[in-house]
């Protein structure tokens, strides 16, 4: 039998283990937050809550309804001794609100913030009351997946340089509700506060506004509840300043100082919030605004809102699962994302949105379908959050890919924007509208996230001078990207002859596509030079058969820098380059370096008499030759990537491309340089050339020649050597 002494020595190692840097990561690698929270240093071990109580024991201590109803009268009351124990009571809560909260959870020392701490013990949401088992008004449980927000909500009100976070998760999690709560703490904090609140729609707005601040702020004591105005109905506006004349407040309560401060609900255009201060702002779910609606636009409006001059004054939480984004503006939502990386700032020292980005992954805080009652009968490893609130990680995980396995289409693709178990799960588009199949690209993406198979590094002439052999040079600010695990052979490489006045290469088999840019200005606009190497077969290792092996993404300042990296790419791997066409610097600088063996005409043009007077590169203003490019390389990929029958994975170790594929839009290529490179290079590939068996005088499409069989045919394999 346990004994009382042992039980506290249960609690003592708990309070061994307690670290007060946490970082979410090392428990869920998928979650992405970028900074290690702080917890403060405990207090001693015997004068933590549920110190020696048996583990069963050992959850975060409620106080009753009855108790809360205690206090209540205490404070009503005009018994000194009352007054004196209420006052006491009152006390020892504000300092949990305000310093955070102690206490031994299982065989953990827990330290929650003070919000989370009003948030679990007095603070009333919907949900499933366990006596009931309907729906109705219950109290928040502990959760670790919760308790993280928290603490990461209590570091961007700390932290000066950013004004607070973009944050994806998955449905019924709560975000919501804690978003605005800790909007209402902070209002309720300090005075003249102004803290607007925007969603999908105004009437969306509104219902938010009920359901989780005036439902929450109702069921509060009297000693956390501020003097309000006295209305009667709040349906989007709510005011802690002095009553009304002819109106009452909620619940009786101690009159003294008013914060004079202000929760309301907005609009959802883009410039409601302007004009004036904001102190906490919440935009929920961002991602599912009208597509009509900029969202991007509209909190670069609202942010400016949070400043007096360049003194940061507020703070905000943008929140969203994610939904297509041609219905929707998700796609602005992650643009945000995007640009909220705390790696990359701007000179004052804020990211380019001017907050932080937070995910979590849809296996954290994930609650089962089981009630408390059956836990215990049925298999451990479908128990997603334990009786102590923390979350079996691996057994939710095999849960939620178990349902993706068994899934596909459209169904497939919804599952993961409303339950992604990695980030760019969120992102994927509906595959009503993809161009690719997404299937085999989901596959490719998982593989490649978890066998890094490339290395980053530049191609440079031997030397430094041109014109000799090119060298590959691995290098972490190289401008190429790599297959890590291949290279071909050194009899392969830096293959070129000189025929004529012109060099060709002189192995087979390798294939570049190049989406160029044209001229200076476009880099100023964001313009990337892209190029993907393919190899179609390789005689000294059969696996490469058609495999993606180096990509290049860049921003050169000029363009004939552009087209010298990549004529640099194409002798080291002596291949035959297939630009498009409609940027001719490019073309007209392989020319002029007299590498024109080098490039590729248009290779779907079957018609020779077109082809011999045709310009280098491929035709893409063509609708025709455009949706052929899309159907080679939706072929290829259902044929190559993914997982083949023989159980192997195809060749394309890179994310980034695998990415925009997934994303790719088939009317706006101009976003995706490197899928238009990839369709070129798996084009040139692919295509087929077959010797027209068109009839007639080779003096009707070649003028000048003589009708010589023998000549014809010579005049017919030159033309395809240089093709």
């Amino acid at each position: 039998m346990i004994t009382s002494v042992e039980y506290k020595e249960q609690c003592k190692d708990a309070y061994a283990n307690f670290k007060t840097t946490y970082n979410i990561k090392e428990r869920v690698p998928d979650a992405i937050w970028h900074f290690p929270l702080e917890r403060p240093e405990p207090p001693a071990h015997n004068r933590i809550a549920n110190y020696g109580l048996e583990r069963s024991k050992r959850k975060f201590p409620l106080i009753s309804k009855r108790e809360i109803a205690k206090y209540e009268a205490l404070g009503k009351s005009s018994n000194q001794a009352d007054i004196d124990e209420y006052m006491a009571f009152a006390s020892r809560e504000t300092d949990r609100r305000l310093n955070g909260f102690f206490f031994y959870n299982g065989d953990i020392l827990e330290w929650i913030t003070g919000w989370h701490y009003v948030y679990l013990q007095y603070w009333w949401i919907s949900g499933i009351n366990p006596e009931t088992k309907r729906m109705g008004k219950v109290r928040p449980s502990f959760r670790d997946a919760q308790r993280d927000v928290f603490y990461m909500i209590r570091h961007i009100i700390s932290d000066k340089k950013s004004l607070g976070v973009a944050w994806l998760s998955y449905r019924r999690f709560g975000k919501s509700s804690i978003a605005l709560f800790a909007g209402f703490m902070d209002t309720t904090e300090n005075e003249k506060s102004r803290f607007p609140i925007q969603h999908k729609t105004e009437e969306e707005g509104k219902k938010s506004f009920k359901k989780f601040v005036i439902d929450g702020w109702k069921s509060l004591p009297i000693w956390f509840k501020p003097i309000d105005t006295g209305q009667t109905s709040y349906t989007k506006h709510i005011v802690f300043g002095n009553k009304m004349q002819k109106g009452t407040s909620i619940n009786d309560r101690n009159e003294g100082e008013v914060l004079d401060s202000e929760i309301f609900v907005m609009p959802s255009k883009e410039g409601a919030v302007d004009g004036d201060y904001a102190t906490w702002f919440v935009r929920d779910e961002a991602g599912k605004c009208p597509a009509n609606i900029d969202i991007e636009e509209s909190w670069y409006v609202t942010r400016e809102a949070m400043f007096i001059g360049a003194r940061k004054v507020g703070n905000a939480i943008l929140t969203s699962t994610a939904e297509d984004m041609d219905k929707y503006g998700s796609g602005q939502f992650l643009e945000i994302i995007k640009k909220s990386d705390p790696k990359k700032r701007l000179p004052n020292g804020f990211t380019e949105s001017y907050l932080y980005p937070l995910f979590i992954p849809t296996y954290y805080g994930f609650l089962d379908d089981e009630d408390e009652e059956n836990k215990a009968l049925i298999d451990p490893d479908k128990i997603f959050i334990d009786e102590f609130g923390y979350s079996n990680i691996d057994a939710c995980k095999r849960y939620h890919q178990s349902i993706y396995d068994a899934l596909e289409g459209h169904a497939l693709l919804s599952r993961k924007r409303k339950y992604p178990i990695q980030f760019n799960d969120a992102w994927v588009i509906s595959d009503m509208r993809n161009t690719f199949p997404l299937k085999n690209l989901i596959e490719q993406k998982i593989y490649a996230e978890g066998n890094k198979n490339w290395v980053r590094g530049d191609f440079e002439w031997a030397n430094g001078i041109k014109d000799t052999y090119v060298i590959w040079r691995p290098s972490e600010e190289g401008k190429w990207l790599m297959i890590a695990s291949w290279m071909p052979n050194e009899n392969d490489r830096n293959k070129f002859k000189t025929r004529g006045m012109f060099k060709f290469p002189e192995r087979d088999g390798t294939y570049i596509g190049v989406d160029p840019f044209s001229h200076s200005a476009t880099v100023e606009h964001g313009s990337m030079g892209a190029a993907v190497t393919a190899v179609g077969y390789d005689p000294y290792n059969p696996n490469m058969k058609e495999s993606v092996v180096c990509m290049y993404h860049y921003r050169e300042k000029e363009p004939y820098i552009f087209a010298e990296d990549i004529l640099m790419q194409a002798v080291f791997f002596s291949a035959k380059i297939l630009p498009e066409r409609n940027t001719h610097g490019f073309i007209d600088h392989i020319k002029s370096r007299g590498y024109e063996g080098f490039l590729l005409k248009d290779p779907l043009e079957k018609d020779m008499k077109k082809l011999i007077g045709a310009d280098y590169g491929f035709p893409n203003t063509d609708p025709d030759k455009r949706e052929a490019l899309m159907t080679i390389t939706g072929s290829w990929m259902k044929d190559r990537l993914g997982k083949q029958e023989d159980g192997m994975y195809g060749i394309l170790p890179f994310l980034k491309l695998i990415e925009e594929c997934m994303s790719f839009e088939s009317d706006k290529w101009t976003k995706y340089d490197l899928v238009v490179a990839l369709m070129l290079a798996v084009t040139a590939m692919r295509a087929t050339r077959v010797i027209s068996s068109q009839p007639g005088n080779i003096a009707d499409w070649i003028p000048g020649v003589t009708t010589d069989a023998k000549r014809k045919v010579q005049l017919y394999k030159q033309a395809l050597a240089q093709n």
